[in-house]
């Protein structure tokens, strides 16, 4: 039972009691009035006291529980999995929970939220078929949940910050916000607002649950390259969370079958192809690369992990071909393809050195290469 529910209801027996007390009590009390027994109604009164006050500081104690309880964290429902799912499920939470948490850039988020579950500087009505905005409240809601469930984290499990969670939470579900372009509800809004769901499943209820699977449905395994890793990404967490072996092995199959030399994934040249002969490596081709560092590590030592025949292709991916197009302090304009707004070739470089620093982690017989490739500075 919650805590919380069940002080209410031990407070509430109290007052029951204390009230069928007081009308007994007041009954014994005319009776002798009527009677004139002076010595008894003496005698009475003076017993009748001392058992008020017993029960005055018990209800003052049970107002103290019903209190504390009210101020403490609901009861987090136990998350069970079959033995088949339950490492790759901690293996997903593990992954999420990897990024350092910014307690300034959490108490900003906080203070920009309101009573809602709104961020004010969003504008929710925004239908911008590329570079949505409206997507930055799930990369918030990320933020606000990482900070409440990585153990150190000084918001680690604060009831406080649950409630803003689970508010922010609520506002997407409740609203859900769509977009025009299809790449929207199909890929980016499952994808961030998924390992939500996961990480958050023991204070999820059944509504929050059943709409967060609505969302994650629109999700099918179909097309090629990063937007079919992508896809199945999205079908793989919404089968984990019904708890669907089968789909989830198939899911995996299916990502790690775009690890492969062909048309549109990775090229002979250990290049990165996506709409047809365009160059890829700082868009689709990144994306790829971080989604299959992440999938590797997700699948490790699971019935689903990465075959060496696979690791050995995505090293020389990168080795052999995403190193080379960065250069100083950022990428190559000319190999990424698309989102060349204003810093972008920095952020690029950015996010392929620290997917450098996870593959040193996880493919450590070829870390020295990783190391090599992680401090080029010029061709």
């Amino acid at each position: 039972m919650n805590p919380k529910v069940g002080s209410i209801l031990f407070l509430h027996r109290c007052v029951t009691h204390y009230n069928l007390y007081s009308t007994e009590k007041n009954n014994t009390l005319d009776m002798l009035i009527k009677k004139n027994n002076q010595g008894a109604l003496r005698k009475y009164r003076n017993s009748k006291n001392g058992i008020m006050k017993k029960i005055g500081r018990f209800l003052c104690m049970a107002t103290f529980v019903f209190i504390v309880a009210a101020c403490s964290n609901p009861k987090v429902q136990k998350v069970i999995y079959p033995a088949e799912l339950q490492l790759l499920q901690e293996n997903i939470i593990s992954n999420f929970l990897q990024d350092s948490v910014s307690e300034a850039q959490v108490d900003e988020l906080l203070d920009a939220l309101d009573e809602n579950g709104a961020w004010r500087q969003i504008d929710y009505t925004n239908l911008t078929r590329g570079h949505w905005p409206v997507l930055q409240h799930l990369r918030n809601l990320q933020i606000l949940t990482r900070a409440y469930q990585k153990p150190g984290s000084k918001y680690y499990h604060k009831n406080k910050l649950s409630k803003k969670v689970h508010l922010a939470l609520n506002y997407w579900l409740d609203n859900d916000f769509q977009n025009p372009n299809w790449w929207n509800p199909e890929i980016g809004v499952p994808k961030f607002i998924a390992p939500v769901l996961i990480t958050m499943e023991g204070e999820l209820s059944p509504e929050q649950f059943e709409k967060g699977i609505k969302i994650l449905s629109r999700s099918q395994i179909r097309l090629a390259g990063q937007n079919k890793v992508w896809l199945s990404g999205n079908v793989l967490s919404k089968s984990l969370l019904l708890r669907d072996v089968d789909s989830v092995k198939i899911a995996s199959e299916s990502i790690k079958d775009e690890l492969v030399i062909r048309r549109l994934a990775i090229q002979p040249d250990y290049s990165f192809h996506e709409h047809g002969a365009m160059l890829q490596f700082g868009n689709y081709g990144l994306s790829f690369l971080a989604d299959m560092v992440m999938w590797m590590d997700i699948f490790k030592g699971t019935d689903y992990q990465f075959e060496e025949e696979k690791i050995s292709l995505l090293r020389n991916y990168v080795l052999d071909g995403m190193q080379w197009v960065l250069w100083k302090k950022g990428m190559d304009i000319a190999a990424s393809g698309r989102h060349m707004f204003k810093g972008a070739q920095v952020e690029k470089r950015k996010t392929m050195v620290a997917l450098l620093n996870k593959l040193k982690v996880l493919d450590p017989e070829y870390g020295q290469a990783y190391e090599k490739a992680r401090t080029q500075k010029a061709l």
